[in-house]
C-alpha cells in the first residue's frame, strides 16, 4: 500500500488521449457511465463544474433520459 501512495504522483501525470475528438458536440450535456469507483472522476467533475449539466449513471444499463442525443456520453472503466 505503501508503494502505492508514493507512486501516485506518477499516476497524476497520465495523459489520457482524445480520440476522434472531432465528433464530441460542443455543449455542456454529458452522461457519464462508470460502475464502482470509476465513477469518481465523473463525481469530481460534477463538483468542480457545478456549471455543467452532468448526469452520472452507474448500473448495467442505459438510463431513460428525454435529451439522451443532445449529450455526450462518456464510459469510464478501470
Amino acid at each position: 500500500m505503501e508503494s502505492l501512495l508514493n507512486n501516485l504522483p506518477k499516476q497524476l501525470l497520465f495523459t489520457p488521449q482524445i480520440v476522434n475528438s472531432f465528433k464530441l458536440k460542443p455543449g455542456n450535456k454529458f452522461l457519464f457511465l462508470g460502475m464502482g469507483g470509476s465513477h469518481l472522476a465523473a463525481d469530481l467533475m460534477k463538483i468542480s463544474h457545478p456549471y455543467l449539466n452532468i448526469i452520472i449513471h452507474s448500473n448495467f444499463n442505459l438510463p431513460y433520459i428525454d435529451d439522451l442525443k443532445e449529450r455526450n456520453i462518456i464510459l469510464i472503466s478501470y
